[in-house]
């Protein structure tokens, strides 16, 4: 199976914006197979179908209360094969 590493940004600019990696950690705690699509909604391309196997995350630029206002996280994937020969 293939397996990729995604690294990534978030700035935090709004207050649901500090949730983000906390929403995908959980998707990936469902251990489901979800849908890998990169690009627009009207041009993207379907990678098919990944799991979620490991995600980290640091956090850096503290506001006087503990919001970080960036987010630093790496996720690694693996396609996720057919049930059935």
């Amino acid at each position: 199976a293939s397996e990729i590493n995604l690294t990534g940004t978030i700035y935090i600019d709004k207050t649901e914006d500090a949730q983000q990696l906390a929403k995908m950690k959980a998707e990936g705690d469902k251990g489901e197979a979800l849908r890998l699509i990169s690009g627009s909604n009207a041009l993207g391309r379907d990678w098919g179908l990944w799991c979620m196997t490991e995600l980290t995350e640091k956090h850096t630029y503290h506001l006087p209360d503990g919001t970080s206002l960036k987010q630093i996280f790496s996720i690694r994937l693996i396609e996720y094969g057919a049930d059935n020969p």
